[in-house]
C-alpha cells in the first residue's frame, strides 16, 4: 500500500473515530460480538473502522463501558480521554 493511500485509511479512521458513535452503532457492535461475530464481520456490517471496533469491544471487555448502555463510565461517548494502548491498524 502506498503512503499516500495509507494517510487516507489513517484520516478516514480518524474522522469516524472522532464521531460521536449512536446508540444503534454501539449496541450493534455489543450484539454482533455477542452472537459470535469476528471483529472482521462487525466491520463489514457496520461500516465502521476495525480499529474503531476493535478498540470499543476491548473497553467493553474490560468493564469500562457500561454493559447496558454501551457508553463508557466516565462520561465520554468515546473515551477519548483514556489511552489507547492498542496501535493495530
Amino acid at each position: 500500500m502506498s503512503e499516500d493511500a495509507k494517510e487516507r485509511v489513517e484520516q478516514e479512521d480518524n474522522t469516524a473515530a472522532a464521531k460521536e458513535m449512536t446508540d444503534f452503532e454501539r449496541g450493534l457492535i455489543i450484539g454482533f460480538h455477542k452472537g459470535g461475530k469476528s471483529v472482521p464481520e462487525i466491520v463489514k456490517m457496520t461500516g465502521l473502522p476495525q480499529r474503531f471496533v476493535k478498540r470499543f469491544l476491548k473497553d467493553w471487555e474490560r468493564g469500562v463501558i457500561d454493559a447496558y448502555t454501551g457508553l463508557y463510565k466516565d462520561g465520554t461517548a468515546l473515551g477519548r480521554d483514556s489511552e489507547d494502548s492498542d496501535n493495530e491498524g
